[in-house]
């Protein structure tokens, strides 16, 4: 496949992002290993957000994150198998961990989006 300017710059932003408004995240695969932690983006939307792809199904606890490729090596595919998967993300130095509802592969296939439910 041919590379263009923006497949050798996109990590390099990703990084910038979560660098500057990211969270420690960690995963532990439910088929066994150890835990792998990285820094994502996360979002917790209130009434005035807009929520693009979410907007159709309004939910207060609409939670989603988003992570670079290699960051959670077979989280895609434990998703998209239907093995139940929890990650935790530390918010205001507190640990809150959240269900994998839905995940897809975004923009241009490096950047995954996940949709999350909080447990209590």
């Amino acid at each position: 496949m041919a590379s263009t300017p923006f497949d050798s710059l996109s990590s390099k932003v990703f990084d910038v992002c979560t660098t500057v408004m990211g969270y420690d995240a960690s995963w532990t695969p439910s088929t066994g290993g150890v835990a792998l932690t990285a820094r994502v983006l996360f979002g917790e939307p209130t009434m005035n957000d807009r929520l693009g792809e979410y907007g159709d199904n309004y939910n207060l606890r609409t939670f989603f994150m988003e992570y670079y490729v290699g960051s959670f090596p077979s989280l895609f595919d434990n998703v998209q198998d239907d093995l139940e998967e929890h990650i935790s993300i530390t918010i205001d130095d507190i640990e809150r961990t959240f269900y994998v509802v839905k995940e897809s592969a975004k923009y241009d296939g490096r950047t995954y989006r996940v949709r999350l439910d909080e447990t209590t």
